[in-house]
């Protein structure tokens, strides 16, 4: 079972516990458990973005009846690492890397499309971070380099 804790950094006082179930068993009656390597909380609302080692990007909204995702789709066949909000979009659109070097921008409400898939990346992502206020996306590879893209061009500025 994963459990989901919500802070507000102003008022310390409300503290939201989100617990999230086992996802029911696939085709072959096997139940996957729920393997997270990123997430993020959205929103004042506490919605978060969850990324999985089986290649998932799960929406989860604590004010949904079901404690179900809310939209997951898949992203490639590799597992998913990383996990950014973009800031220059207010948090509109959030970025993934996975194990095999593949980074791509998404957005929040056409979660099932790529708005761009950036090139240059080579190794497993392990991090990517966006800074809070020009449009720049820093991401660090297994191959030793962090490869800085501008997020309006979509073109690697530094590596």
């Amino acid at each position: 079972m994963l459990v989901l804790i919500s802070v507000d950094y102003v008022s310390i006082l409300s503290i939201e516990h989100f617990l999230v179930p086992v996802i029911r068993p696939n085709t072959v009656r096997l139940r996957m458990p729920v393997w997270v390597t990123d997430f993020q909380f959205l929103d004042e609302r506490n919605r978060c973005l969850v990324v999985t080692g089986h290649h998932q990007i799960r929406l989860y909204d604590p004010q949904a009846s079901a404690r179900r995702p809310v939209q997951e789709i898949d992203f490639e066949q590799c597992p998913i690492m990383s996990l950014a909000l973009l800031h220059s979009s207010n948090n509109e659109r959030f970025l993934v890397g996975n194990t095999q070097g593949e980074m791509a921008q998404f957005d929040i409400k056409h979660l099932s499309s790529i708005v761009h898939k950036y090139r240059g990346v080579i190794g497993s992502i392990r991090s990517i971070d966006t800074h809070p206020t020009l449009p720049l996306i820093a991401s660090a590879s297994i191959d030793q380099y962090v490869r800085i893209h501008d997020a309006d061009t979509h073109r690697q500025v530094s590596k």
